[in-house]
């Protein structure tokens, strides 16, 4: 039987998916030659290395598996995310 999904799960499961997409994303940074090109873009000798392509497919898997997950449940959670947005808006005030 398929357990429903509660907001702790939901929010653990997209926290999984950050720190993907955080590490992936730092990987596709350490390959020489990112964004060394004019305004930052990446030149296309660079875009065209295999370590250049799997680290970028790596990010755009991991963005898309968040995306999917939010775009999924966010309404369904709209409540309980406003509350911790509002938590943490309160608690920055009092410490500021």
């Amino acid at each position: 039987m398929v357990q429903p999904l509660t907001f702790a799960t939901f929010r653990a499961a997209q926290n999984a998916l950050q720190f993907q997409l955080d590490q992936a994303s730092k990987k596709l940074e350490t390959i020489p030659g990112h964004a060394s090109g004019p305004m930052g873009l990446t030149p296309d000798e660079v875009k065209f290395t295999p370590r250049y392509q799997a680290a970028r497919r790596d990010c755009e898997h991991a963005m898309a598996a968040l995306q999917r997950l939010n775009k999924a449940h966010v309404k369904r959670f709209a409540k309980e995310l406003r509350a911790e947005r509002d938590a943490r808006r309160a608690a920055k005030l009092a410490s500021g």
